[in-house]
């Protein structure tokens, strides 16, 4: 279903501060709708097709800790792990060891991972000049939009966190407290590739 765009403008006049998380929501849902095909074509979920990007955008070579990188995909360690057997079986990603510690992973980019990474992000650079033009002006002021409103949200969210700590129901007697926080968040991360 294509995203209704049009209608973003009036909701950001009517409401200023909604509004803004609309137009957000509605560019997460742009976002979505033109990676899809991207995804599909490589035989990747979302997230596959992010811990490789995030892997190469790291730089040679092509390596994060699995704790930094399931941060930067803003995935669970759970959710990680089951994409990560996906990418391994696919020779596009390898675990290894932190030296020095046993309890921690990296992860790099196979050569295969590194080719693939690199087709996908000129997919997705294609996709995005389709969209928004470099040569259209607009294109700066976006990027540049997008940049104060990302370093805005670790503010928001750390607003936000409290609150919603406050609002979190207590678990029933029998279970230990955060029973139930923990098992919603189990069930709404579903492990994709």
């Amino acid at each position: 279903m294509p995203v209704a765009a049009a209608a973003a403008p009036a909701a950001v006049r009517a409401s200023r501060p909604a509004g803004l998380f609309r137009l957000a929501d509605l560019l997460a849902q742009a976002v979505e709708e033109h990676t899809r095909p991207v995804c599909r074509r490589y035989g990747l979920g979302r997230t596959g097709l992010r811990v490789l990007t995030e892997l190469r955008y790291a730089g040679a070579p092509y390596t994060l800790a699995a704790g930094e990188l399931a941060r930067a995909v803003g995935v669970t360690s759970g959710a990680l792990t089951g994409c990560l057997d996906r990418l391994e079986e696919a020779a596009l990603a390898t675990r290894l060891p932190v030296p020095g510690d046993r309890r921690r992973l990296a992860v790099r980019l196979t050569a295969q991972g590194v080719r693939t990474a690199g087709l996908i992000l000129a997919d997705l650079d294609r996709v995005q000049r389709e969209a928004l033009p470099p040569s259209d002006p607009r294109a700066d002021l976006l990027v540049a939009l997008l940049d104060t409103l990302t370093d805005a949200l670790p503010r928001i969210s750390d607003r936000v966190r409290p609150a919603r700590a406050r609002e979190r129901p207590s678990a029933p007697p029998g279970y230990p407290d955060g029973a139930l926080s923990s098992r919603s968040e189990d069930l709404s991360s579903t492990p994709e590739q």
